[in-house]
């Protein structure tokens, strides 16, 4: 019984060590490289909520990113790239004290199947 609770223990440990990505080791995205450099959301956001509430709902993101001079900028990115950079609600910072946020508010599926069950019970 001893066994399989050290071995429960040591796998909730490892699960805990495996998630918990320290972003501050990391580079960041490069323009060009990881993400096209095309401008989404507001021109000069101010907050983060002025790119992430924009969406394609087309596998893209609308990226906050704040640069380390303290520019603000939204940038088009794709979402498996974020994905695999890391880049969630918390912890989004990297070497060179860059940090990103990325989302994707968008309500075009939902229009679309209201319409698309109108369209069903009109006819």
């Amino acid at each position: 019984m001893k066994v399989k609770k050290n071995l429960i223990i040591l796998s909730i440990i490892l699960f805990m060590n495996i998630t918990n990505v320290n972003l501050q080791d990391r580079a960041p995205p490069q323009p060009n490289v990881d993400y096209p450099g095309i401008p989404c959301g507001k021109e000069h956001p101010k907050k983060e909520k002025d790119c992430t509430k924009y969406g394609t709902d087309s596998g893209m993101l609308c990226c906050y990113v704040l640069y380390n001079n303290k520019t603000r900028e939204c940038q088009l990115m794709n979402e498996n790239t974020a994905v695999s950079f890391g880049i969630k609600p918390k912890n989004n910072n990297f070497i060179d004290e860059e940090y990103w946020d990325c989302g994707n508010k968008s309500y075009y599926y939902n229009i679309n199947i209201i319409l698309f069950l109108i369209l069903i019970f009109l006819y």
